[in-house]
Formats: C-alpha cells, sequence, structure tokens
C-alpha cells in the first residue's frame, strides 16, 4: 500500500513554496530601515537641539535629556535622535526607504527654520548609498 496514495504530488507544490519563499524573501528587504544621518556645523549645538527636540515632541513623544545633550523624537512610527557636540549636531532619522525623504525633510527643515538667523547646511547621507535631501539657510 503506498501512504501518499491521493496526496497531492511535491513537484507542484514544491514550486509554490520555493515561489513563495523568494517573494518573502524579497518583502523582507524590501521592509528594512533607512538609517539616515546629517552633521551639521552651527553655534549653540544643545540650544537648537532642545529646540528642535522640544518642538517637534508634542505630536507623537520624545525627550531632550540636557545632562547629556542629546535627544529624541517619534515621528509617527519612525524615529529621529539628535546629538548636540561642541561645534555641531548630529542628526538621525531612521524609517521605511519610503519615508527617508519625508523624515529628512521634517527634521532639517525644522531646524533650518529655528536657525534661520546663522547660515546652516543640513545634508542627509544614507546608509543604503541612495541620495540624500539637503536643506540650508537661503
Amino acid at each position: 500500500m503506498n501512504p501518499n496514495h491521493g496526496a497531492p504530488s511535491l513537484g507542484h507544490l514544491g514550486s509554490q513554496v520555493d515561489v513563495q519563499h523568494e517573494l518573502e524573501e524579497k518583502d523582507y528587504s524590501l521592509s528594512q530601515n533607512i538609517l539616515s544621518k546629517a552633521t551639521v556645523m552651527i553655534e549653540r549645538p544643545a540650544r537648537y537641539g532642545k529646540q528642535l527636540v522640544n518642538h517637534l515632541k508634542r505630536k507623537n513623544g520624545g525627550e531632550w535629556d540636557a545632562e547629556a545633550e542629546r535627544g529624541w523624537v517619534n515621528l509617527g512610527e519612525d524615529r529621529a535622535e539628535v546629538v548636540a557636540a561642541a561645534d555641531r549636531l548630529e542628526l538621525s532619522v531612521e524609517g521605511p526607504a519610503d519615508a527617508a525623504e519625508r523624515l529628512e525633510n521634517v527634521v532639517g527643515r525644522h531646524l533650518v527654520g529655528f536657525a534661520r538667523n546663522l547660515e546652516i547646511e543640513v545634508q542627509w547621507h544614507r546608509n543604503d548609498n541612495a541620495s540624500g535631501t539637503r536643506q540650508a539657510t537661503e
């Protein structure tokens, strides 16, 4: 007696499983988050970092640590981090690839707006080697 009698052929089913596995791998790679960073030379970086975090956190939460001179903000389901150093702000945003431009613009435009009396440039660099956006005072 054949124990597989009446069972579907694995030949056809096997190819469906292979295709499904390939699709799952592709979907997984598309859903990977992009990390984009910018270093902004600016006077009084802690002041502008605090102002940026305090403004953006009103919508979805965030926190500025005055002692560490760093903070974070939730941007919907995505996140931004701000770190003040002696003469610069280190900015980073993380989210899906299709949201990278929007996240960069939200953070960059707000910083440029707060520092409109200074000459600053926010040039984003993404970890997937795609071109990041640029915001600057005019």
